[in-house]
């Protein structure tokens, strides 16, 4: 399934009211599982900034990258114990504090290009080749955010061509589905939020955005996906995909991510999140009145399987680089 490629002509489209039964159906059975999940919803045990930037460090200054690029933080870390302290999210609260708005930034830019470079490693290995021409992770000016992006291909409009609807391009007004990462070392990142993002464009302004905020949860040896309804995260859906994070580590470091879905992967959970999300943005898509546009634009081409599909890529490059970055694996 890694290198799948996404869904061409075969897409099921589902009427509203079908999508509402399965959207219920599912609610249903996550409900049911809801209370012994509770322990993963603290922040305490979200992946974030806080968590991987010992790592990013230690490296860095291993191999001179930090001093060479920027010398004010090297400054700053050129005493182990300054990093060593790192024990606790309280540490490293205070930690920032002392960092000046200059020195913060740039210790952001530098997280940011390389948890870039670590995502853009990732996208080569989940993303077929020719699907990676719709892929790519974008750094917004500031360098406190990083864009993966998966947009929807442009559709011809020659209804005789049925063997391919599609014309090897980026759709003219850039929709797309995205996750924001915010990797920085106070406010989301370090809270270990993201968001996914469906968005479709028009002119002069959005016709359509549905986001989510969620986060990857560490509890013992297990991980998590938490989907909240906003950054308040006062409710979740806990989705618990993986039983064995040591396992996951070893497939990262031999490169052998064709085990991950069969040796790692709750692929009943997993596979309820990605539904969960697919048909709440198909719900959404309903209820503001913009489903049938959205057929009508993409023709055929995009139904519950091409968004499932995307939502898949973008879940599991997120995954690995957040793991990668957490057991400092590279």
């Amino acid at each position: 399934m890694i290198l799948k490629k996404i869904s061409r002509i075969e897409c099921v489209l589902v009427i509203p009211e079908l999508i509402t039964e399965e959207l219920n159906n599912l609610l249903k059975e996550i409900d049911c599982k809801k209370k012994s999940l509770l322990i993963l919803k603290k922040r305490k045990k979200r992946i974030g900034t806080f968590n991987y930037t010992n790592n990013l460090i230690k490296n860095s200054l291993k191999t001179n990258e930090l001093i060479n690029e920027y010398e004010v933080i090297s400054k700053i870390f050129s005493d182990p114990n300054n990093f060593e302290n790192f024990t606790s999210l309280e540490k490293f609260n205070l930690f920032v504090c002392e960092l000046n708005s200059y020195d913060r930034n740039i210790l952001t830019k530098y997280l940011i290009n390389h948890i870039d470079q670590i995502i853009n490693k990732y996208i080569k290995i989940m993303v077929h080749i020719d699907d990676q021409i719709y892929v790519i992770s974008k750094q917004n000016k500031d360098f406190k955010k990083i864009f993966l992006k998966f947009f929807f291909p442009k559709i011809k409009k020659d209804e005789d061509e049925k063997t391919n609807l599609l014309d090897g391009t980026i759709n003219s007004l850039k929709d797309n589905i995205h996750i924001t990462l915010l990797p920085t070392i106070e406010g989301h990142g370090l809270d270990g939020l993201f968001h996914l993002t469906f968005r479709i464009e028009g002119k002069k302004s959005v016709i359509f955005e549905y986001s989510k905020f969620a986060s990857l949860n560490v509890d013992s040896n297990k991980l998590a996906v938490g989907i909240y309804p906003d950054e308040k995260c006062l409710d979740a859906l806990i989705f618990k995909i993986i039983e064995n994070l040591q396992k996951l580590v070893q497939i990262i470091k031999n490169n052998n991510f064709k085990e991950f879905d069969n040796n790692v992967l709750n692929i009943h959970n997993y596979s309820n999140m990605l539904d969960f999300l697919t048909l709440d943005i198909l719900s959404s898509l309903n209820i503001s009145n913009k489903l049938d546009y959205i057929f009508e634009k993409y023709f055929c081409s995009l139904g519950k399987d091409m968004i499932k599909i995307i939502i898949d890529k973008l879940f599991r490059i997120v995954i690995f680089t957040f793991i990668d970055l957490y057991f400092g694996i590279n």
